[in-house]
């Protein structure tokens, strides 16, 4: 078992798993550690820095388990990993929905936890201008929410978990 910083992992290459307990360890080199378990490559933006990051944990976790804690952590400290082509750009969540967040489409890819993810929503039952002020307190801080109503539909901007409470809603 090999230990980077506070991160332990196994020399097994990727789909080793992981436990993760760091206490204020700088967030460019959890990043690096994050690229090492998970197998991926991270482009980071010359702003994410100047930042301490403590997780807490005592159980070994898989790739996508420390992939999943890696965007929730992200997100704690006002970033995001946005992919394009299998590349992830570490960047402000503020920029990062103006970059090519994916969009959620009906039967396809599964998004899930803190990843970005932009989805349009078609509303019946009701006009989309009653319930745009209605959800609008739900959505984050950082997520963004717009209609369009000649079609009755809403696109939003948000954490994938948070897409999927707010469907609930509707």
């Amino acid at each position: 078992v090999l230990a980077f910083g506070m991160v332990v992992v196994s020399p097994l290459v990727y789909s080793a798993n992981a436990t993760l307990n760091l206490k204020d360890v700088d967030i460019q080199a959890f990043i690096e550690s994050v690229s090492r378990i998970t197998g991926k490559t991270f482009i980071i933006d010359p702003r994410v820095k100047n930042k301490k990051v403590t997780v807490i944990s005592q159980h070994e976790m898989n790739e996508e388990e420390v992939f999943a804690l890696f965007l929730s952590v992200l997100q704690v400290h006002q970033f995001s990993a946005v992919e394009t082509d299998g590349i992830y750009k570490i960047e402000q969540l503020q920029a990062a929905k103006q970059d090519s967040v994916p969009v959620y489409v009906e039967g396809g890819k599964v998004y899930k936890g803190d990843q970005l993810v932009t989805r349009v929503i078609k509303v019946d039952n009701v006009d989309v201008g009653q319930l745009v002020p209605l959800l609008r307190t739900l959505i984050s801080t950082q997520g963004h929410m717009a209609q369009y109503k000649p079609t009755n539909v809403m696109v939003i901007h948000d954490t994938a978990a948070n897409l999927e409470r707010i469907v609930k809603i509707i």
